[in-house]
């Protein structure tokens, strides 16, 4: 395998040559260009090598069969090869040791990982598309293509997952909305965040010129003075109370209307000034 330079003028110059003791069967570089190339082979060894030098920095042996696909990670943290022999091993580029091991039910025909190198993505020979931790090798989550899947691609960010299907003539694309590799933080961050709307709903607060938010005193007395659960306010809140004298008489008549029909199984639909809710 060679490594080509493209200068400015002039023809193409081999930069190094790339080689094993036997066929190189796949090679990956980092999604951004990177500084490492690494080549797997039927020898069943994974080597890495320095891009501009062709120096070899890392012979990497755990196989058992040929090596058929590897990738890096965006940050050349960590390198994962797949093989024949049904294994994928996630490596550290700098010390050469085995981070995990995975074993799974069919030679391994592809390898890719998200932009966070957190989890990979392999497909194998009888048509799974699987998802797994780079840290621990646990499992996450499986598809069935009902193919033998030769190739697989996923976007940066993990939203979109694209395969070529042996014998197939489309290329499916998945949508992965329920991956853990997706939106982790975001979603964990948006959970707060409708924490925090609900409390604000169901606790008055005031605002002092400080910037300092202070508590209703009336809303945290939660019983009377003869130990009763104490009556829950009845006066509605300004923006309710506002909405409340928009509404016209003709809605307010229709509304009372409403109430005192029969339920029914298919209620009538219930009219405000907004929408109607079906």
């Amino acid at each position: 395998m060679k490594i080509w330079a493209f200068p400015d003028e002039g023809p193409p110059i081999t930069r190094a040559k790339l080689s094993h003791s036997d066929e190189i069967t796949c090679f990956a570089t980092s999604p951004k260009g990177g500084n490492f190339i690494a080549t797997g082979s039927r020898d069943m060894s994974l080597k890495i090598w320095q891009i501009d030098k062709g120096f070899l920095t890392q012979v990497l042996v755990g196989h058992e069969n040929v090596v058929t696909c590897c990738c890096i990670s965006f940050d050349e943290r960590l390198v994962v090869s797949g093989a024949r022999d049904e294994k994928i091993i996630v490596w550290n580029v700098q010390s050469g040791d085995m981070v995990c091991t995975v074993n799974t039910t069919a030679a391994i025909t592809s390898l890719s990982m998200t932009g966070d190198s957190t989890v990979v993505f392999s497909t194998t020979e009888d048509g799974w598309v699987e998802t797994w931790s780079t840290t621990k090798g646990r499992l996450l989550s499986t598809f069935n293509a009902h193919r033998p899947i030769k190739k697989l691609i996923n976007s940066y960010e993990s939203h979109r997952m694209l395969l070529l299907l042996e014998n197939c003539a489309q290329l499916p694309i998945l949508c992965l909305h329920n991956t853990p590799a997706v939106g982790i933080e975001a979603t964990r961050r948006r959970s707060a965040r409708a924490q925090s709307v609900s409390s604000a709903s169901n606790e008055p607060v005031a605002s002092t010129g400080s910037g300092e938010i202070k508590k209703d005193p009336s809303s945290s007395s939660n019983s009377g003075g003869n130990g009763q659960p104490a009556p829950r306010a009845t006066a509605p809140k300004p923006t309710f109370d506002m909405l409340e004298r928009s509404k016209s008489r003709t809605s307010l008549i229709e509304k009372d209307r409403a109430t005192t029909l029969t339920q029914s199984n298919a209620p009538p639909p219930q009219k405000s000034n907004m929408c109607t809710i079906l």
